[in-house]
């Protein structure tokens, strides 16, 4: 079977149009898992691997703690005073999951303020570090209170982690 010029424009006709409409299949099919997945994270692990402590994909600028302050210089970080491994702490402040504190924690405990700059926000995200006796607890982005570990506490307020 030979083909013409007209027949072989006719075949890259219908070769592009079903391209188009692979590209485009394709395309809403991904929109949907990668929508359907972005819910399935936000409403089920939290319930399993507890809560952040920064919106996800937050892209951290600068951590003022109450005894140091952490900002990034580049592509790395600088903490005044200085830290052994400013990063591993800005990473713990990045992928830590708590679980939430329901229980009211005393009207007698004061509050650390924590403000946290991130990228694409005018204003520094505020946090309050609560201490109660050896127990610690933290406010996130969200305002709920969650309840630290001893080990959380020290990769999150370590000057060396």
């Amino acid at each position: 079977m030979r083909l013409g010029r007209r027949g072989w424009n006719n075949v890259l006709i219908f070769v592009v149009l079903a391209m188009i409409l692979i590209f485009r299949l394709t395309g809403e099919k991904l929109e949907h898992n990668s929508q359907k997945q972005a819910q399935d994270t936000q409403q089920g692990p939290q319930a399993v691997s507890g809560l952040s402590l920064l919106p996800p994909g937050a892209t951290v600028l600068e951590i003022d703690l109450p005894d140091r302050t952490i900002q990034r210089v580049g592509t790395g970080w600088q903490s005044s005073p200085a830290a052994s491994r400013p990063v591993v702490t800005v990473d713990a402040w990045l992928h830590v999951r708590l679980h939430e504190w329901k229980k009211p924690i005393g009207a007698g405990v004061a509050g650390q303020s924590i403000q946290i700059f991130v990228a694409h926000r005018s204003e520094p995200i505020q946090l309050t570090l609560f201490r109660k006796g050896k127990q610690y607890f933290l406010t996130n982005w969200q305002g709920k209170l969650l309840k630290l570990d001893q080990v959380t506490y020290q990769a999150l307020f370590s000057d060396s982690p």
